[in-house]
């Protein structure tokens, strides 16, 4: 199912093909085909068959095969990691020796074409990193060469040790086998949400049974990861006013001034109709929910109010940074905020713009041109 969905992303067969080639083995066939399972359009990979007494490699025999191939390193590194990830939980289930284990289950031409065939096209696709959301447990019984066992096998668990799991019921069956705990634990270095990034493709690779009320199928999404400092970030922040009606507009407009230099990230006035019609003022700030206290006590202080009004806000912040830029008339720092892949805003600092206008004398729209001229410059062969 993980080859199939492998497949699905766009690794070609022959990426595959060559890898088992490279074995030396006889039989080492896919017979790949388009299915659907659960309504939705799937990869199946079917492998070859051999008898039973075949198909009892020991670990030492797989890991012979593999070094003994002309596989490309990488791929031999991830298979024999895979193998042994089953022999060491063979081993400690059946408490023996980790040589001497037994592959029965998985070491037919199968198990052997799908852990070669995976580490192959995990090679082609060489992914920064892997995620998996917790794995599902399945329930019930599974027969196998060593008799009827409980879902999951006990080789599934040892090899799920350290994993996020989710529980199952008994209608379930088997949901994971060793073969796929195995590749999942070697493969992934986290489990959980799909972290942030830029989706670019899907594949899913089909089960052979038909599992009512669920698709049986293997999902694996491609996607550019994106750091969180290039996202648009949500802050707990909060937002405090007082309406005021009897006091000086000019002690309003220094109550501004003195909010902002204390921290606060906005401070204004809006004209407000109070009772009785008296014209009166709004006096607002916004400032981090941590300096809500702080920033209201400069409020109360600066202006007539006896109370402030305040409450927690949520606010959606675009990246943002600062650049310079050099003009004919002097530097002015460029203001750049936006979301990764779109177009961003760019303004002149306008205290900047202001002082480099007032040393040379000349307007200060003429400044506030030549800056974005400028950065318009610096930056047109950029895909922004």
């Amino acid at each position: 199912m993980t080859l199939g969905a492998l497949f699905g992303l766009g690794v070609d067969e022959e990426v595959v093909g060559a890898a088992l080639a490279s074995l030396g083995m006889e039989g080492l066939t896919l017979r790949v085909s388009n299915v659907i399972r659960g309504h939705l359009a799937a990869i199946h990979v079917q492998g070859p068959t051999e008898d039973e007494s075949e198909s009892a490699r020991t670990w030492r025999d797989i890991r012979r095969l593999i070094r003994a191939s002309s596989l490309k390193p990488d791929v031999a590194r991830l298979a024999e990691a895979i193998f042994e990830r089953l022999a060491r939980a063979e081993a400690a289930v059946h408490g023996t020796e980790l040589d001497h284990v037994h592959f029965h289950e998985v070491g037919g031409l199968d198990a052997i074409c799908d852990i070669v065939g995976i580490a192959a096209a995990i090679s082609h696709l060489a992914p920064a990193s892997i995620t998996a959301t917790p794995l599902p447990l399945g329930g019930g019984t599974v027969q196998t060469r060593h008799g009827r066992l409980p879902v999951p096998a006990p080789a599934t668990v040892a090899l799920l040790e350290g994993i996020p799991v989710v529980g199952g019921t008994q209608a379930d069956g088997e949901l994971v086998t060793p073969t796929g705990a195995a590749v999942i634990a070697e493969l992934c270095a986290e489990f959980g949400p799909a972290p942030l990034m830029r989706l670019v493709g899907q594949g899913y690779g089909a089960g052979t049974r038909e599992i009512p009320g669920r698709a049986n199928v293997v999902r694996i999404l491609a996607g550019e990861r994106l750091a969180p400092s290039r996202l648009a970030t949500k802050t707990r922040w909060a937002e405090g006013f007082a309406n005021i009606d009897d006091m000086s507009p000019e002690w309003g407009a220094f109550a501004v001034e003195r909010l902002l230099a204390e921290g606060a990230s906005d401070a204004w006035q809006e004209p407000i109709v109070m009772k009785k019609g008296r014209a009166g003022v709004k006096l607002g700030f916004l400032c981090l929910g941590q300096d809500v206290e702080r920033i209201a006590g400069i409020l109360l202080a600066e202006s007539t109010t006896i109370g402030v009004r305040y409450h927690a806000v949520d606010r959606v912040e675009s990246p943002r940074n600062r650049v310079e830029v050099g003009t004919s008339f002097g530097t002015v720092g460029i203001k750049v905020s936006g979301d990764p892949g779109t177009h961003p805003n760019v303004a002149p600092e306008f205290e900047d713009c202001r002082r480099v206008a007032l040393e040379n004398g000349v307007p200060l729209k003429d400044v506030y041109r030549a800056a974005l001229v400028a950065y318009d410059g610096l930056h047109s062969g950029e895909d922004t």
